[in-house]
């Protein structure tokens, strides 16, 4: 038996993560590990890029090794879920108002527009 959860690697993975990573595809991501111990000073020659990859690389790494990697992963796909579920609850809200606006005045204009929302 594994100690691995979800078959994820303990080990680092050398490539380039992009932004859109998503979970399954963090699972064949590795990234540099420096000894945890030593604090290198930045190197001027590095570009940007470059030291945003090593900096997610890090947390990627000490969010593994700590067993919160999957609970950050998760968290991330709720906080999306969330976010595309107040956009159709507000538009649910303009919906249903448009509706009642539309039954109450009786005008059919109200009617077709509320029609053409849905």
């Amino acid at each position: 038996p594994s100690s691995v959860p979800h078959g994820r690697p303990e080990a680092p993975v050398r490539e380039n993560p992009s932004s859109a990573v998503g979970p399954a595809d963090l699972s064949s991501l590795a990234c540099f590990s420096a000894p945890e111990n030593t604090q290198a000073l930045p190197d001027p020659s590095e570009s940007s890029a470059d030291i945003k990859r090593k900096r997610f690389c890090n947390t990627y790494n000490i969010l593994s090794k700590s067993g919160l990697l999957d609970i950050a992963l998760r968290t991330k796909e709720l906080h999306r879920q969330n976010r595309r579920t107040q956009s159709e609850l507000e538009q649910l809200k303009e919906q249903t108002d448009l509706f009642l606006q539309a039954l109450y005045s009786g005008d059919p204009g109200l009617c077709v527009r509320l029609h053409a929302r849905l």
